[in-house]
């Protein structure tokens, strides 16, 4: 599954190419992969053109001119492939598109998921704050301080694995590189929380950052 650094690795290259770009078609080819009102999907996105796209631990939100945000959870096996306009004829589609952006300029983004468990969702503003509130620290975020760390710990009666990959805690963290993180900073993952030494503290302060950034340059 796609944890924090691959989904930033997506946020950036694909913000290089398609914001600005307007949309000219939305096309839906699995109603399962496109969640909530069906309709919605057309209103949010038809001649709206990309803002911005944001990382949210481990999911991707595109901020509409519209107004609206495109939620996008990859889930296991969800790709996002950007295809550049067609200069001949273009290859079948593969059996697990289930999503198509096209772009005014003949550009596409392909939402390709061979297991269909990654979907779209469509949000409002109120809806994005809301879901804000249910998400942990960015551990790559300017916010997220030794201090912000240290306090983040404080009466937490789990081990280390599982502090590490809840997502009410530290958000975008899955098992894989919950254990790089573990090793680097030499830390058992089966340890609790309260046992942690300061000096465990500082080392996995650390190691969460190194690991983290390494994994999307």
């Amino acid at each position: 599954m796609p944890e924090l650094p691959e989904v930033e690795k997506l946020r950036r290259d694909l913000s290089h190419q398609v914001i600005n770009k307007k949309i000219a078609c939305f096309k839906v080819l699995d109603p399962a992969a496109a969640r909530g009102d069906q309709a919605l999907f057309l209103t949010a996105t038809q001649g709206s053109y990309i803002k911005w796209l944001d990382r949210l631990g481990r999911y991707l939100l595109v901020k509409l001119a519209s107004g609206y945000y495109l939620f996008i959870y990859l889930s296991t096996t969800g790709q996002l492939i950007y295809e550049t306009p067609a200069a001949g004829p273009t290859s079948p589609l593969a059996k697990s598109t289930r999503i198509i952006i096209e772009f005014e300029n003949g550009s596409k983004i392909l939402f390709n998921d061979a297991r269909g468990y990654g979907y779209f969702k469509i949000l409002d503003d109120q809806q994005r704050k809301r879901l804000l509130v249910t998400l942990g620290s960015d551990a790559t975020a300017k916010t997220f301080t030794y201090a912000a760390f240290v306090q983040l710990l404080r009466n937490k009666r789990t081990s280390l694995q599982n502090f590490l990959i809840n997502d009410q805690y530290l958000s975008g963290i899955g098992s894989d590189y919950q254990a790089k993180i573990c090793l680097e900073a030499r830390v058992a993952p089966e340890k609790g929380i309260k046992e942690l030494s300061q000096a465990e503290i500082k080392r996995l302060y650390k190691a969460i950052s190194k690991v983290l950034k390494k994994g999307y340059k």
